[in-house]
């Protein structure tokens, strides 16, 4: 389930795609708008996924170290690289199926204006 602040995070999030496809001239119409990939990650989401897969790192770099097991060090380094990899790439997906039903209503107030 959305919550409100994370609602508006994502249209906030289409709007600004929508808006950089304008600028370099390119109609966006219903059907470009919603098939616009949008970041589906809060910010704040995003760089504590990084601050724990740093932590996840260093704690395999300290186990390493310690000469523990090497299967347990294994695992915690793909799961350091992951972590890395979303609070860094993010996750995006299409606005049509981010937003559901209101995509509609935020293509309309992009078409309005600010």
């Amino acid at each position: 389930m959305k919550t409100k602040a994370h609602l508006s995070f994502l249209e906030q999030s289409a709007l600004r795609e929508a808006e950089k496809l304008s600028r370099r001239r390119i109609p966006v119409g219903i059907q470009e708008f919603l098939a616009l990939r949008v970041q589906t990650i809060e910010p704040w989401k995003r760089i504590l996924c990084v601050c724990i897969g740093v932590g996840i790192g260093a704690t395999a770099w300290w186990l390493y170290h310690e000469e523990m097991n090497r299967w347990a060090i294994g695992f915690l380094v793909a799961l350091a690289i992951f972590t890395l990899s979303v609070g860094l790439l993010g996750w995006k997906r299409p606005v049509e199926i981010v937003l559901d039903t209101t995509a509609e209503l935020v293509y309309r107030r992009l078409l309005d204006g600010p």
